[in-house]
This record gives structure tokens, C-alpha cells and sequence, in this order.
């Protein structure tokens, strides 16, 4: 029985597929090989992945797959979140490759008064826990895929197949053919259901728009449209069941528009975003007394005060920026007069 708060491995794989369709249940054995996240393991040795394993997870993916980051900077960004312990902790497939190589095995010798032996009787006869595979004018073991994994033959075909037969002598393993390069997963495709017709004499609720009166409001593909709910930039507002566009985001659907015309992709587009999303996690953060301190304040006093704090935030990030951005000018462009 799971115990109550942690997943398996295949559940945890449909949760993170809702936000990262692209990614494969060997993935997550791949990233706790390479020491991002380190689930607990049951009596039976089935992975056991807990809240904190999961979130440890989903920004793994986010930096690998939306900000591009490299796996050994990804561990540093977990630690410096408290995602990882800061040390170094052995996954547990490498922990379990080495018991099983260095267990002991003890064995029985067998008595004179013994009638059958219930051991073997030299160490030759033992019986061998791990099979090898060598392959003829080799000196190394070689390392073959997994089933299933990619580059792992599926049966044997006739341009797999050995030319002639084995000797008696000679165990010859079958060729295994290169495994295919890697190709980047395209962008999710978001189909844009529940928006209804437009129709001329239809009633739209105050504030949203239909998905035609969108597009012509901003001048966005159909493309463009996808990619812009897909990757999270802006949100369709249901009312009865029916999802519309936000008069709000014409404005922000127009900047991306103008940057898609440019060449710029929407999947570069996602570090702006998530760095404005944990910009206004800061600013939550740093008004929550002023939120909290109601007494004798009305809600508009509240939210300027709260916009007052985001004002001078944004004009502190704006000098931060101009001065990085001042020194990238100066780096391309040599040293100025």
C-alpha cells in the first residue's frame, strides 16, 4: 500500500504531463540518476515520490525545458531553493547497483552425513547473480540499451541477425543498431474548444471578447493565438461553460504578435514570464503586513499603498537593467567615447 501523500512513479508522470506534455516516464529515472530529486523507496523497492520530491521535479523541468539550464547549474538552483539537501546524496538506482554487487553471498558447506548436497559444491558450480555479455575481439563489457529504451531493438531482423551461426564455442551477442539521435519535442498545441460562433446578435459578457473579435482586435494568426494560451501568457475566462478572451490582454497580445513577427519564439518568451510572476511573489511578500493591517483602511487605500510598493520595485528593476544592459552594449560594441 502507498503510503498516504506519496505517488509512484507512473502517477507522478500523468501529474507532470498536464504542464509538461513532452516529457517521458524516463526522464524522471534519468533525473534522479543524475541527483535532482531523491524519492524514498517502499518494501518492495517501488519509488515513492512526496510533495516536496514533485516540486523538486516540476522546476527541474521548468529550468531544463523553458529557461534552457544546464543539469549541474539545475541541482545549484534546487539547493539554493531548499528543494535538495546540500550534500551529496547517492541515487538510489546507484545505491542498490552497489549492494547487490558487493552483498556477500553465504553458503552452506555441505556435511559428510548429507545424503544430497544443498549447496554447491565448489565455488565453480556457483551459481552466477548477474549475467555479462562479451562480444568476440573485445576486451571491455559492453554497455547494451534497455529494452524499451531508445536504440533497443525491438526483435531480431534479418539485417540483425548474425551472417552465420555461432560455434559451439563462441557465444556471439547480436548486433544492435545506433541509436537514433534525439529530436526536440515540438510546442504543445492547445485546441482552443467551448468558444463559440460568433454570432452578431449574441450577448458577450462585459469585459470578454470572442475568439474572432480577439484575433481581429490584435491581428494574431491562428498560430500565434495557440501559442499564446498554450504557453501560459494569457488565460481564457470561462462564463457558462464557454471560454472567451480578456479585453485586458489586447494590449499584451499585440507585444507578442509584434515579437513573433521578429522571429522571436514563444518559448523564449516563458523566462519573461516566469520572471514577472515571481516578481509579484515578491511584492505579495513584502506588502503582506500592509494587506493584513486592515483596521481603519478601506480596500482602495490597500491597493495603493500595494501598487505604491510594486511602482518603486519596478523602478529598482528598471535601473538594474539598464545597467546590465549598458555593460552588454559596451561588451559587443568595444569601449565607447
Amino acid at each position: 500500500m502507498t503510503p498516504v501523500g506519496r505517488l509512484r512513479i507512473g502517477e507522478v508522470h500523468t501529474l507532470l504531463r498536464q504542464e509538461f506534455p513532452s516529457i517521458e516516464l524516463s526522464k524522471i529515472r534519468y533525473y534522479e540518476d543524475k541527483g535532482l530529486v531523491y524519492p524514498s523507496r517502499s518494501r518492495k523497492g517501488y519509488r515513492l515520490y512526496s510533495e516536496r520530491d514533485i516540486e523538486c521535479l516540476r522546476e527541474a523541468f521548468r529550468l531544463a525545458q523553458q529557461e534552457f539550464v544546464p543539469l549541474r547549474v539545475i541541482r545549484q538552483r534546487l539547493i539554493e531553493q531548499g528543494l535538495l539537501p546540500d550534500e551529496a546524496v547517492e541515487p538510489a538506482t546507484k545505491r542498490a547497483a552497489k549492494e547487490a554487487a558487493t552483498t556477500p553471498v553465504s553458503l552452506v558447506a555441505p556435511t559428510e552425513e548429507a545424503s544430497t548436497p544443498t549447496s554447491p559444491a565448489s565455488p565453480e558450480e556457483e551459481p552466477r547473480r548477474v549475467a555479462t555479455v562479451r562480444l568476440i575481439g573485445t576486451q571491455s563489457k559492453p554497455t547494451l540499451p534497455l529494452p524499451g529504451s531508445a536504440g533497443a531493438p525491438s526483435r531480431m531482423t534479418p539485417s540483425t541477425a548474425p551472417a552465420t551461426p555461432p560455434s559451439s564455442d563462441k557465444q556471439v551477442a547480436p548486433a544492435v543498431a545506433p541509436a537514433p539521435s534525439p529530436v526536440a519535442p515540438p510546442p504543445p498545441a492547445v485546441v482552443l474548444t467551448a468558444v463559440p460562433d460568433d454570432d452578431e446578435d449574441a450577448t458577450l459578457p462585459e469585459g470578454l471578447m470572442t475568439r474572432k473579435d480577439f484575433r481581429d482586435a490584435t491581428g494574431l494568426t491562428p498560430g500565434a493565438m495557440n501559442d499564446l494560451v498554450a504557453y501560459g501568457f494569457v488565460r481564457l475566462v470561462a462564463d457558462n461553460g464557454v471560454d472567451y478572451f480578456s479585453v485586458d490582454d489586447i494590449e499584451l497580445a499585440k507585444d507578442f504578435g509584434h515579437l513573433m513577427r521578429m522571429g522571436v519564439e514563444a518559448r523564449h518568451l516563458q523566462v519573461l514570464r516566469r520572471t514577472v510572476e515571481r516578481e509579484v511573489e515578491l511584492l505579495a511578500q513584502l506588502t503582506e503586513p500592509i494587506v493584513r493591517a486592515r483596521r481603519g483602511r478601506t480596500p482602495d487605500d490597500i491597493q495603493n499603498d500595494v501598487s505604491h510598493v510594486g511602482d518603486e520595485l519596478q523602478g529598482f528593476r528598471s535601473s538594474l537593467y539598464n545597467a546590465a544592459l549598458s555593460d552588454h552594449l559596451r561588451d559587443i560594441g568595444g569601449p565607447r567615447p
